[in-house]
């Protein structure tokens, strides 16, 4: 039982890593501010049905659980990226442009 889950975890954050489109939620970040941070929180893609032919309910349940939480944590890595770049540029660049 152990390693099912331990095998389902696995695929499920190696599957989710594959799933997250990096530049959109850094641009996401960027461009949009605090709501992209609250769209990168809010939205949880569900995993295709193809991983769960001929595994148990158990694995499943295990696997879409595992999964959606890897989206949405890389989700807000990379919002939070794109949110950080964009407020720094903003904030600081009229700084920096003045000094020089």
């Amino acid at each position: 039982m152990g390693s099912e889950l331990d095998q389902a975890r696995i695929s499920a954050e190696q599957d989710a890593k594959a799933a997250v489109n990096i530049v959109l939620w850094i641009l996401l970040g960027l461009f949009l501010h605090f709501i992209g941070l609250i769209i990168a929180f809010v939205y949880k893609p569900s995993p295709t049905i193809s991983n769960f032919i001929g595994k148990t309910q158990t694995f499943a349940v295990f696997y879409e659980r595992v999964f959606k939480t890897k989206t949405r944590n890389l989700q807000l890595i990379y919002c939070s990226i794109g949110f950080l770049s964009g407020f720094l540029s903003l904030h600081y660049l009229p700084l920096v442009l003045f000094l020089i």
